[in-house]
């Protein structure tokens, strides 16, 4: 008799008397920008707080977009935990650090040819060619990103995680 009234509850019918009460309480719920105005409109303001999972076949830029408003909601003083299943840590970094390379080149001299890819940064062979200016372009990239990068929680979850670990993951964060 009890189970059978614990799953009546969990009805809509049940729950239909708060529904209108529960969307007053939520006018308020802030939303964090993505930075990309469009994206924000269609969005209805932004980002609300939650979980989001973005998937898709593989190589359609959904890390570099992720990577990108990750950086954006963090430079606006927004903490953002990322959780991993593909790329390391390094990668993950070395992507926005590249990001921030081309925005410096085209501050400094409006040219886009001396921005470094993701795997340029990380890889040391091509490190260890780079003429003295490669090299401070990168750092004041590596700079840049620092101004925020303690905005940024970024866990490899490769193989080993799942809604259990990452429910523990946000409620240690918070």
């Amino acid at each position: 008799r009890k189970a059978r009234e614990a799953y009546l509850q969990t009805s809509a019918d049940y729950y239909l008397p708060s529904f209108l009460d529960g969307i007053a309480e939520s006018v308020n719920t802030p939303f964090i920008p993505t930075g990309f105005p469009r994206l924000d409109a269609v969005l209805d303001g932004g980002l609300f707080e939650g979980l989001y999972i973005l998937g898709a076949i593989t190589s359609l830029g959904k890390t570099t977009l992720v990577t990108q408003i990750a950086d954006q909601v963090a430079q606006s003083g927004h903490d953002v935990l990322i959780v991993s299943l593909e790329m390391a840590r390094t990668e993950l970094m070395a992507k926005s650090i590249s990001r921030l390379t081309l925005l410096e080149a085209l501050r400094a001299n409006g040219n886009s040819r001396s921005a470094k890819t993701a795997r340029g940064i990380t890889t040391g062979s091509r490190w260890a060619g780079y003429s003295v200016q490669e090299r401070e372009l990168i750092h004041r990239a590596v700079k840049e990103f620092g101004d925020y990068a303690g905005n940024l929680y970024i866990t490899e979850g490769i193989g080993d995680i799942g809604v259990r670990e990452i429910r523990d993951l946000v409620a240690r964060h918070a």
